[in-house]
This record gives structure tokens, C-alpha cells and sequence, in this order.
């Protein structure tokens, strides 16, 4: 993380202590899938590794929220995002293949890339894999509104036959994502 994600760095000191013990870690993945949408779109899979055997329906200070963070920097880009189940299936972990089906809602952000959602009961949204030591996972989709190409090389300069002056592109960093639950007290 980078300075100007300083307020990811502060969630560390915001722990719930109803649910302290309930999950161990996180991990994520980003990936560029082009056959999805009109002009592709980027899948972030989160894992959250639970600390034992857990169900969202014994949790603590419950009415719990997703939140997340899509790099603002790809806001300009972004057609729509979504939500979609996410189940880690036995022996075969997770389906990394992407189905429409598997929306389950529509996600809003902020002009920062932020956004929260929850429900009365967030296993509807989130597969919490109840009673089972099963990683719980959650995807976000972020459908792009042009091509990847336009993005990578936003505000780049072509030689006079037309090709990219490498040295020219806007984008030389990666984005970040983020995600992270919060109880109804809101940590």
C-alpha cells in the first residue's frame, strides 16, 4: 500500500472485538477477463480465512457489511460493478470462471471508488460456507465501459506510423482493491 492508502492502513487498529477471533487472513486476486461484458471486465476474488469452524448466524453484531475499494484512478473506465456469490467448493476450492448467473447485486461507489453493502442477513449476498472451515470468498465484477487498451495507454503519444511511445503512458502503476467486513458497529 502506498501513502495514499492511509485509510486502508487504519483498519489494522479497527477490529471488531465481538468477532476478533473469527477470521485469520485475506488474500485477493485481480484479473483481466475480455469476455465478459462489451469491453471486458476485471474480477477481484477475495478470500477470508476463517479461524476454525464459523456461521454468519452465530456471529456477533450481526447485520454485517461488505465494504470495498476500487482504485479511483479506474473510475472514469468502469461501466458498472457487481457483486456475485463466490463459493469455495470442497476439494476443487474456487471456480475462477466467471457466470452471470452468480450476481447476486449491484454495487454503488463513492467518487473515491468506496462503497458498502449489506443486508439483514449477508449470507444472501456472501456464501459464509456456515458450520464448515471453508474459506469464505466474495467477488466483485467491474465492467468496463471501453476497452483495457484505452486505459493502459490513456493520454499516450503514437510515432508517425502509428505506434505507442511506450514512454508515453499514464498508467506505469498497479491499482488498488480492497475489501473488508465490518460488524454493525462497524468494525
Amino acid at each position: 500500500l502506498t501513502d495514499a492508502d492511509k485509510d486502508l492502513v487504519s483498519l489494522n487498529n479497527n477490529k471488531s472485538t465481538a468477532n476478533a477471533n473469527d477470521f485469520k487472513a485475506s488474500s485477493g486476486t485481480a484479473s483481466l477477463d475480455t469476455k465478459v461484458g462489451n469491453n471486458g471486465a476485471i474480477i477481484v476474488d477475495q478470500q477470508v480465512i476463517k479461524d476454525g469452524i464459523f456461521g454468519y448466524g452465530g456471529a456477533q453484531n450481526k447485520q454485517w457489511s461488505y465494504n470495498y475499494q476500487i482504485d479511483k484512478d479506474l473510475i472514469p473506465f468502469i461501466q458498472s460493478v457487481e457483486l456475485d456469490k463466490y463459493d469455495y467448493d470442497g476439494l476443487k476450492g474456487f471456480d475462477k470462471t466467471y457466470n452471470a448467473a452468480n450476481k447476486v447485486a449491484d454495487l454503488s461507489i463513492d467518487a473515491n471508488g468506496n462503497g458498502t453493502i449489506t443486508a439483514s442477513d449477508l449470507n444472501k449476498l456472501i456464501e459464509f460456507n456456515n458450520g464448515l472451515p471453508e474459506t469464505v470468498g466474495m467477488r466483485i465484477v467491474i465492467k468496463l465501459n471501453q476497452s483495457p487498451n484505452n486505459i493502459l495507454t490513456k493520454d499516450a503519444q503514437y510515432d508517425a506510423k502509428g505506434n505507442l511511445i511506450s514512454s508515453t503512458t499514464d498508467q506505469v502503476e498497479d491499482f488498488t482493491f480492497a475489501g473488508y467486513l465490518t460488524d454493525n458497529a462497524g468494525k
